[in-house]
């Protein structure tokens, strides 16, 4: 039980904070379709993402990354295209178990590294992370305008992040009796990628959201187990997207100062992750350029800042001992700090005057 409760506070907290602002204000928060497609989608998405894993394709492709010299560098390559293509958390669950396969003693740093860069390939599209989704959705910016004003941020970071790859030596896999194979279940696979396609032709608006109607019941007829993905995290999105339209009523005006939105949502994070400040703030302010930069730059610091951050914590604590994974812990919130406190003087030098 109290296992339970630690794994989904933020669950927990959320419905407390929703019974408690909807008594307080006596008022049940109003939901609409503007709000609730891009959790649809984010479902949606979830579940290709769940299928297209459980069936090999990518571990498939990490295993290519082992052959050869420049392992970090490539690791960290493969981190930013998989968040880049993909999304965030399926990045992580392939390549966190994959740094634990390597002989090497650069263990900690490269998982830092690649945790990192994760962000930053994600950070790139309208997909790659919830927060990302619902900001395009909600405020429907034209593509290549999202790109743009991400793009500096994105790509910056993680050209510094390769060049620190380049300097770790990293050895060789460790080489076991038999060669190990990854097998790729190429049927189920090619009808998950259509199905992400589809689902990025519906984000940029070539296509008709019913068009994903179907994806759903069709997986929990032919491959049910693709359909066990993180709904408390989607029940979170949810409540928090319910406090988002009580907080409007509560402070009752708009924020918008984009250095106030990019300061505001870049702490808030801090405290309660990215996506659901995201969910909090779209409801007051116009300003989406801070809003994106805030919540994607605000993913970095604590571990708390981005649900992608627990996952990868998680992921290195059941591979790894407690000593290695405090020193984890530590080193990723040092470095995240430093990220973020580069990106803020990067935002407010270069960004925000262009944004106004």
């Amino acid at each position: 039980m109290w296992a339970a409760i630690q794994r989904e506070w933020l669950l927990g907290g959320a419905a407390v904070a929703w019974v408690l602002m909807a008594w307080y204000l006596h008022r049940f928060p109003v939901y609409d379709w503007k709000g609730l497609e891009p959790i649809f989608l984010l479902w949606v998405l979830f579940v290709l993402f769940k299928g297209i894993e459980r069936h090999g394709l990518l571990q498939k492709l990490a295993r290519q990354v082992e052959k050869g010299s420049f392992l970090a560098p490539k690791m960290v390559l493969l981190a930013f295209l998989f968040s880049f293509t993909m999304s965030i958390d399926a990045s992580l669950v392939v390549l966190i178990p994959l740094i634990f396969a390597l002989k090497t003693r650069k263990k900690l740093a490269l998982s830092v590294l690649v945790a990192l860069t994760a962000h930053l390939g994600s950070a790139l599209t309208p997909f790659g992370t919830p927060q990302n989704l619902f900001i395009f959705r909600y405020y429907g910016p034209d593509l290549w305008a999202f790109v743009r004003v991400i793009a500096p941020f994105s790509l910056g970071f993680f050209l510094l992040y390769l060049g620190i790859a380049f300097f770790l030596k990293v050895e060789s896999p460790v080489k076991r009796g038999r060669k190990r194979h990854s097998k790729v279940a190429w049927k189920p696979t090619l009808w998950y990628l259509a199905g992400f396609f589809l689902t990025v032709g519906v984000v940029v608006d070539l296509l008709p959201v019913w068009v994903l109607i179907p994806i759903l019941p069709a997986v929990a007829l032919l491959d049910v187990r693709s359909l066990r993905v993180d709904y408390a995290l989607l029940l979170t999105f949810v409540l928090f997207l319910g406090l988002a339209d009580n907080a409007r009523i509560l402070i009752g005006h708009d924020l918008d100062h984009p250095h106030h939105i990019f300061l505001l949502s870049a702490t808030l994070s801090q405290f309660i992750s990215n996506v659901p400040a995201t969910l909090l703030l779209t409801p007051l302010t116009q300003r989406w350029e801070a809003l994106l930069w805030g919540t994607n730059a605000g993913g970095f610091g604590t571990p708390v800042a981005a649900m992608a951050n627990l996952i990868a914590y998680r992921l290195v604590a059941s591979h790894a001992d407690r000593s290695f994974s405090l020193r984890y812990l530590r080193a990723f919130t040092l470095a995240g700090a430093a990220t973020l406190l580069l990106a803020s003087g990067f935002y407010f030098s270069v960004i925000a005057p262009r944004i106004g």
